[in-house]
């Protein structure tokens, strides 16, 4: 049983459920062969050595915020969100640009005749 966010086994299938959706792909990415493999960290009975915090960094968990807690300081953007926030931001100017032209055309419809 996963214990609590409180605790390195909480946060540690927090970050995996982040970054990964599922313990098999977790597995996966380490090159573990099930995901079995997490089991006595996430239930804290085993705790995260040097060479896991070293697999667990490479794949991008936040392992300061598993072992103790807190978050990095620096603000990380995943290329994911990246790439999701320039998608959003492009359809937000292209529905701008259409609702520009809405506007002038109301503006010119609304308008008196020129004589």
């Amino acid at each position: 049983m996963i214990e609590k966010k409180n605790t390195m086994g909480g946060r540690l299938a927090e970050e995996i459920t982040r970054k990964f959706g599922s313990y098999t792909k977790a597995a996966e990415a380490m090159g573990a062969k099930n995901p079995t493999y997490f089991r006595p960290y996430l239930n804290n009975s085993s705790k995260i050595g040097m060479i896991l915090q070293k697999k667990l960094d490479e794949l991008g968990l936040d392992v300061r915020y598993i072992l103790e807690g807190e978050r990095k300081k620096e603000i990380v953007v995943a290329n994911e969100a990246s790439d999701e926030i320039r998608r959003k931001l492009a359809d937000m100017k292209s529905r701008m640009e259409r609702m520009n032209e809405d506007i002038l055309e109301i503006s010119e419809l609304l308008s008196p005749p020129q004589k």
